[in-house]
Parts: C-alpha cells; structure tokens; sequence
C-alpha cells in the first residue's frame, strides 16, 4: 500500500496502480500515467505535519515536521490514537523515518543531521551526519534509500550510513526533482514529488 495525508485523514490507495512522474512531459513523451484509486480513509491529527510515514505489524509510524513540534509517533491505524511518541531535540525540522531491523532512522531537513532511535521503543540511541537536505528514507533488502529533493536519490549502508550509490531519476530523458517521501514496493522505488498530485514509480 502507498499512504498519503491530508490534513483530517489518511487515504490508502490500491497498490500497483499508478501514478507518474511530471504530468505534461509524461504525457506527451509516453511515459505511463494511472489514476490512483482511494481504497480506505482513517482518522489522522490534523496538527500534525507529516513527513515520513510507514506501517508496520499493525501500526503506523510518523515523523513530524515544523522547527519546536518535530515528533516521532507511533499510531493505531483504525482510530488514530497515540500510543507513544517522542519528541526531536529543540530546532530541528523533522522528515524522513525507516525502520532497519531494531532501530528507527530519522531525518531532518537542513540541518544536515539525522538521529537513531530504538525500535519500536522510540528512545533516542544517538545522531549521524550527512551533506544536504534530508527528505524521505525507506529501504530494500540491503541499503536505505534517501531523497533530498534533488532528481537523485542515495543508497545508503544501514548500519554505517555512509552513502553506497545514487540513483538518478528521469522521466523521457528528463531529470525528475523534487522526489520526496519514498515507499519501496515490490522491486520499486515510489516517490511522491513536492507540490504536485504525482508519484512517481522508479525502476532500478
């Protein structure tokens, strides 16, 4: 499944369905282009700006976002209830989370730092430094995948998170920007791309 925010809810769409990258081009240059279909809608904190988000064993863990209200969650699907959080240190813009074995990972967004977390504890085991923006993170089998905005997306060790390799996405030749939020999926790379209705679904 994809799930995508809306300020009162959650609308999970049926996966393999979609969506694309950059409207225009894409339809113009032959790139496929679907609609996406709502399946379900659950009740979600309309405070909360969400920024990474994923669903595991019958849960959905959430990063936060805005300077001061950084949150890491951790949710009950059905009814949107809190059953734990934590919150990020002072000044720091909360993105991207994947889980990697017994530990969260987190992002945040310029300030180039991103922190560890027990999981699912949600206790902060400690921070790491990376160069740019921080934007989405997931993973595959062996590497986290992390967005920063830019049209290359980065493979990282999971346990030293050193930078491995770098995907860099096109559509019809054309360089995709702004990949934020990603799910992996069934051999994919899915991103959400900033400001638009897109995702785009990656190839390896």
């Amino acid at each position: 499944m994809v799930s995508v925010f809306s300020r009162t809810g959650i609308g999970l769409f049926v996966s393999g369905l979609l969506f694309s990258v950059s409207g225009v081009v894409a339809a113009q240059d032959g790139v496929p282009v679907n609609r996406a279909q709502i399946v379900a809608v659950f009740p979600h904190d309309p405070e909360a700006f969400t920024e990474g988000l994923f669903y595991q064993d019958g849960y959905l863990f959430e990063s936060t976002g805005r300077v001061g209200h950084s949150e890491i969650r951790k949710e009950a699907l059905e009814t949107g209830k809190m059953i734990a959080q934590t919150s990020l240190p002072d000044g720091y813009f909360g993105e991207g989370i994947v889980a990697w074995r017994n530990r969260l990972v987190t992002l945040t967004w310029r300030s180039e730092r991103g922190f560890l977390w027990s999981f699912p504890g949600l206790k902060m085991l400690g921070n790491f430094r990376y160069k740019g923006e921080g934007w989405g993170l997931t993973h595959d089998d062996s590497s986290l995948i992390m967005s920063d905005g830019s049209p290359c997306l980065k493979r990282l060790d999971p346990v030293t998170l050193r930078v491995l390799s770098r995907i860099c996405v096109k559509a019809a030749g054309v360089p995709v920007s702004r990949l934020n939020e990603l799910e992996y999926i069934h051999g994919e790379i899915w991103a959400n791309i900033w400001m638009t209705p897109e995702i785009a679904r990656i190839d390896q």
